[in-house]
């Protein structure tokens, strides 16, 4: 039995659709905000009713339907019970959401071994909010490429391999972005449901077993200056890594530059891009690499003071996470580097954060707890 569908997906998303203001004081900054921009909001509040009312009707419990019919469920005229009530029952739902996930999620470690390795890496993170890019099929085999440039993971595409396909229910589409996962054990063989959006799909699909692929952005796709050439970008990667052209297909490459012709660049007789900037963003690496690794790396202390007061972004990070990792030896350091540091809009938060941590650590001298009394957690 699949404790995910489409429906309960569809059902939690209702719990959404007309979401209400949760105290006075809310509705007190709504009527304040519509009157400073000259909004009528009793207009806006029940065209945003009247647009969803009949879908309200056929999902809300019967109780709150009066509220409904007179027009005052999302206003503030609605009553403070009735309001708790709708608020207490939005909450109810998506915790019933959040149950069924975390049971959906129960069945991976069972079939953790029926999978390939670079399989279960990828299972063990999130797929959400990947786009399929491509979709092949041979014989009894379905795989499928997913884009995570917008996903949780640095895994930047993604090749799902479906080995020997027992069952196969739903279909999915290229464009759609993967949601919600199952991933079961039946019969001794995997079995996975995904629930898509735009379009909407449940894709449920069964096999021996799953292989998998993934690539990496390279380090020096994030370190790249703005209006890199090709040939500088590609001087600039990392010789002894393996790279590959990405677009719907994967295709391996040597480092080598691209030949241009007339209607875009090509390794050998494949075309890879219609332009260089293009290519760019179609290479990929199978080696990940850290691209703020570099943040990480500690400042001698005869360095710190003058980073940590620099305009250098880099090295001013590098020197207050030097002494966020090692505070008691640098307290002298620390204490002058607050005694003079101006506070701006570029570096607010990073001073709060830091101030903070060493305020109660014990870090802070007198002069400085007084400067920064008034951002205080």
């Amino acid at each position: 039995m699949w404790h995910l569908t489409i429906e309960e997906k569809r059902k939690f998303e209702r719990t959404s659709l007309l979401p209400i203001q949760e105290s006075d004081d809310d509705w007190d900054i709504v009527i304040r905000e519509a009157e400073e921009e000259g909004r009528n909001l009793d207009e806006e509040l029940s065209a945003e009713l009247q647009e969803i009312r009949e879908e309200l009707l056929t999902f809300l419990p019967q109780r709150f339907h009066p509220y409904i019919y007179n027009r005052t469920i999302n206003t503030p005229l609605l009553a403070k019970d009735v309001r708790n009530d709708y608020i207490e029952w939005m909450h109810g739902q998506q915790r019933i959401f959040e149950m069924i996930l975390e049971q959906a999620g129960q069945g991976r470690e069972e079939v953790m071994p029926i999978l390939t390795k670079n399989a279960q890496e990828i299972f063990q993170d999130s797929l959400h909010d990947g786009v399929i890019a491509n979709i092949e099929r041979s014989g009894n085999d379905v795989a499928i490429m997913l884009n995570m440039e917008s996903g949780f993971t640095p895994k930047a595409m993604i090749v799902l391999r479906f080995i020997n396909v027992w069952n196969e229910e739903g279909s999915p589409e290229i464009g759609s972005w993967y949601i919600y996962d199952e991933l079961r054990k039946v019969n001794g063989r995997v079995a996975l449901r995904v629930i898509f959006d735009c379009p909407e799909i449940q894709w449920t699909i069964e096999c021996e077993t799953i292989e998998a692929a993934y690539y990496f952005r390279p380090a020096s796709y994030f370190e790249r200056e703005e209006g890199i050439g090709l040939q500088d970008y590609i001087e600039s990667l990392n010789s002894s890594y393996r790279y590959a052209f990405i677009s719907d297909s994967i295709l391996p490459w040597d480092l080598k530059m691209p030949s241009e012709k007339a209607d875009g660049l090509y390794i050998e007789e494949v075309k890879v891009a219609e332009t260089a900037a293009e290519c760019i963003e179609r290479i990929y690496c199978d080696t990940y690499e850290d691209p703020y690794a570099v943040f990480s790396i500690p400042l001698p202390e005869e360095e710190l003071e003058e980073a940590a007061l620099g305009d250098d972004i880099e090295r001013q990070v590098r020197a207050f996470n030097t002494l966020y990792d090692n505070p008691s030896p640098n307290k002298e350091i620390i204490n002058r580097i607050f005694h003079k540091i101006i506070i701006h809009e570029e570096n607010e938060m990073m001073v709060s954060i830091m101030v903070n941590h060493f305020k109660k650590i014990g870090i802070l001298d007198e002069k400085n707890t007084k400067k920064f009394q008034n951002i205080w957690d």
